[in-house]
C-alpha cells in the first residue's frame, strides 16, 4: 500500500503535470476548464480524500500542493522543494 509520503509525492507530481499541460494551451481556453460542476464535484471528492489521507496534515499539504513557490517560507524556514518540505514536516508536525 501507498504510504502519504508518497500519495503526497504523486498529488504533487500530478499538480506539476496539470500546470504544465494548462500553461501549454492559451490563457481564453484555460478558464473553460474552471467554474464548472465536472470539476467543483471532482474537487469535492478529492479534499473528502484528502482529508482521509492526511488528517491533521491536509491544511499544510494543501499549502505546498496549490500554494507554495519556490523562496517561500514557514516559520522563518525557507522551503526549497517537496523533499525538504516533507522533512520539515516530519521534524516539526509528526508527518509519518
Amino acid at each position: 500500500m501507498m504510504g502519504r509520503e508518497n500519495i503526497f509525492r504523486k498529488l504533487y507530481q500530478n499538480q506539476l503535470d496539470r500546470v504544465k499541460w494548462l500553461n501549454s494551451i492559451p490563457s481564453e481556453v484555460q478558464m473553460v476548464f474552471w467554474n464548472t460542476p465536472y470539476v467543483e464535484s471532482y474537487d469535492r471528492d478529492k479534499t473528502m480524500m484528502m482529508e482521509y489521507v492526511f488528517g491533521e496534515h491536509l491544511d499544510a499539504i494543501d499549502w505546498f500542493l496549490y500554494d507554495w513557490q519556490p523562496g517561500y517560507e514557514v516559520n522563518g524556514t525557507p522551503i526549497r522543494d517537496i523533499d525538504h518540505y516533507i522533512e520539515f514536516l516530519k521534524q516539526t508536525q509528526g508527518f509519518e
